[in-house]
C-alpha cells in the first residue's frame, strides 16, 4: 500500500470521490450501506450545484477526476432506472455546454482526466439521451471532436502518449474510447475505417517491438502488474478488442497468456484497485472467468489491505484508491461494477 496518500476532503470524482462511492455503495445490496446512500448523493449534488456557478478548470474536467465522472455517474445509474437528481437532463446540458470550449483546449488525451476518459463519457451521454436530441446532439459533436483530435494525434506520430502504452495515462486508454466510439457508426463510414486501421497500425508495431520474453515496455517507475500503468489495463482493453470483434488475428493468444502471466507472477505489495494485487485479480477474474480459489485469493488480497490501513492509519473511502474499491471486489455485484467503471461502460 502507499503510505503517502494526501488527505483532503473528499470531492466529486470518480477515482475517490462521492460520484465513485455513490456507483460503488448502489451496487452492493446490503442495508447498512443503502442507509448512508441518500447522504452520499446529497453531498455530491451540493458540491457539484456550487462548483458549476465557477468555470470548470482544465484539471477537474476528467472522467476520473473531475465533473465528467460525475456526469457518468449520472448516466449510469439512469440506465438502471434510477435518478441521481432532479431534471438531470437539464444539468447534463448545462455541464456540456459549459465545458465545451475548456475541452477545445485541453490536450490531455488520457483517460484518467484528459479526451479519452471524456470522450467514453459522452458516448455514454449520447446513449442514454437518445430521447433529447439536443442533448444527443451535442454530445455527438463533441465526441467527434474529439475524435478527429485523436486520430490526427497518432496520424502525426504513430502513438498518442510517448513511451506510455498503459491505460490510465497512455495509448491503451485511448485505443479503448476510439474503438468504443466506432461500434457506433455504420460499417461503411470512412471514420470507422480510419480508427480500426489507427489501432491495427499500433498493434503491429507493438508486436514488432516485442522480444523472446514478451515484455511490454511500460513508462517510467510503472508497476508492471497494474490496472492503471502496467500490463493489467492492457490485457483488459485487448480483451474487451476481443469481445467485440475487433478484427485482429493474435487478441486471443495474447489475453490469454498475459492473464495467466499476471496470475503466476509474485504479488504486489499493495492490494489498491488502480494499481495493486485485490485490481489485479478482479479485472484477471473477469477475463478468465471467476472460480473459488480467484475469489478467496480477492478477499485474502483484501484482508491485507485493511490490515496495512489499521496498522498505517490510512484513510481512504474512495473506490480506486480506497477502501469501498475493496469491498465492492468481496461482491459478485460490486465486481461487475469495478470492471463497467475501469472501462468507463
Amino acid at each position: 500500500m502507499n503510505k503517502n496518500y494526501d488527505i483532503s476532503p473528499m470531492d466529486y470524482s470518480l477515482y475517490n470521490g462521492t460520484s465513485g462511492m455513490i456507483l460503488g455503495i448502489s451496487s452492493i445490496k446490503d442495508d447498512r450501506l443503502q442507509s448512508i446512500l441518500p447522504g452520499v448523493v446529497r453531498y455530491t449534488n451540493n458540491y457539484v450545484q456550487n462548483y458549476c456557478q465557477d468555470e470548470f478548470l482544465p484539471h477537474k474536467l476528467g472522467a476520473f477526476t473531475g465533473i465528467y465522472g460525475y456526469l457518468y455517474t449520472l448516466c449510469t445509474l439512469k440506465q438502471k432506472g434510477i435518478a441521481l437528481i432532479e431534471n438531470q437532463e437539464e444539468l447534463i446540458k448545462k455541464i456540456l455546454l459549459s465545458t465545451y470550449d475548456s475541452i477545445q483546449k485541453l490536450d490531455n488525451l488520457d483517460i484518467i482526466g484528459g479526451l479519452s476518459g471524456i470522450l467514453a463519457v459522452l458516448i455514454k451521454i449520447k446513449e442514454v439521451t437518445s430521447n433529447y436530441s439536443d442533448i444527443s446532439n451535442l454530445a455527438d459533436t463533441m465526441a467527434k471532436d474529439i475524435v478527429k483530435r485523436l486520430i490526427i494525434a497518432y496520424r502525426e506520430k504513430g502513438y498518442w502518449v510517448e513511451n506510455d502504452p498503459g491505460y490510465a495515462h497512455g495509448d491503451y486508454g485511448v485505443i479503448a474510447q476510439l474503438f468504443k466510439y466506432s461500434k457506433l457508426l455504420d460499417e461503411r463510414s470512412k471514420l470507422k475505417k480510419t480508427i480500426v486501421f489507427c489501432i491495427q497500425g499500433y498493434l503491429e508495431n507493438e508486436r514488432s517491438q516485442l522480444g523472446r520474453e514478451k515484455v511490454i515496455p511500460l513508462r517510467e517507475n510503472a508497476k508492471y502488474y497494474s490496472w492503471c500503468n502496467g500490463i493489467v489495463g492492457i490485457i483488459k482493453v485487448k480483451h474487451y478488442l476481443l469481445l467485440n470483434g475487433f478484427p485482429d488475428p493474435y487478441l486471443e493468444k495474447e489475453v490469454d497468456y498475459y492473464s495467466k502471466e499476471v496470475l503466476s507472477h509474485q504479488l504486489n505489495f499493495e492490494n489498491s484497485i488502480c494499481h495493486g494485487n485485490v485490481g489485479n485479480l478482479v479485472i484477471v477474474a473477469s477475463i478468465l472467468g471467476e472460480s473459488d480459489a480467484l475469489v478467496e485469493k480477492i478477499a485474502s488480497e483484501s484482508s491485507s489491505y485493511f490490515f496495512d490501513k489499521i496498522a498505517f492509519e490510512c484513510d481512504d473511502w474512495g473506490v480506486l484508491t480506497g477502501e469501498l474499491g475493496i469491498l465492492m471486489a468481496n461482491y459478485e455485484s460490486g465486481r461487475k461494477m469495478l470492471n463497467e467503471i475501469l472501462l468507463l461502460n
